[in-house]
């Protein structure tokens, strides 16, 4: 069954955020893209047939059509970009690991 509205998600990473197919599912768009690079963000653009690209996180989650992220980011920035991101409340899909330590990890629980 399809839902009623579709998730509009950010795609964060553009190695391998650029490896999953979140375009082909009905109830999904990908309402934009980001990454530091140049050359990644026109690779993820490409990808999912997305205009809108960002070169900074804090300023994906500063749009206000994006329900979701996926957080494609190398392993030691993935606690503080869960963080940024429930904080401008997105809902979160997080490459593993969540944290590079135990007490990353706790933070997140803690806070949401």
């Amino acid at each position: 069954m399809l839902a009623t509205k579709k998730i509009r998600i950010g795609i964060v990473g553009g190695r391998f955020g650029a490896s999953f197919q979140f375009h082909e599912h009905p109830n999904c768009i990908v309402e934009a893209v980001s990454d530091l690079r140049e050359d990644r963000r026109s690779h993820l653009k490409k990808t999912y047939s997305c205009d809108k690209a960002y070169n900074a996180l804090d300023l994906l989650l500063k749009d206000p059509n994006i329900d979701a992220v996926f957080l494609a980011t190398p392993a030691s920035d993935h606690a503080k970009h869960t963080l940024a991101s429930l904080k401008a409340g997105k809902h979160v899909l997080c490459a593993v690991p969540l944290g590079m330590t135990i007490q990353e990890c706790r933070e997140i629980k803690r806070l949401f």
